[in-house]
């Protein structure tokens, strides 16, 4: 059996009110910041390689084990 759940007016009146408080002038989402996701291209696997051996570099100049 499914249970549903109905909004009462004491919920609806907290959720309202909490959207006026955190968004007065409406909630709008931004849009990205341009760019482009290099992740999971070659370009951005190196990028990851390369921040690795660097962060492993430091944790052995500080006497860190890798």
């Amino acid at each position: 059996m499914a249970v549903t759940h109905q909004p009462t007016e004491t919920g609806l009146s907290i959720i309202d009110s909490i959207k006026r408080r955190y968004f007065p002038n409406g909630y709008q989402s931004k849009p990205r910041s341009g760019g482009v996701d290099y992740r999971f291209t070659p370009k951005g696997q190196a990028e990851y390689r390369r921040g690795f051996k660097l962060s492993m570099a430091r944790l052995v100049s500080q006497g860190g084990e890798a």
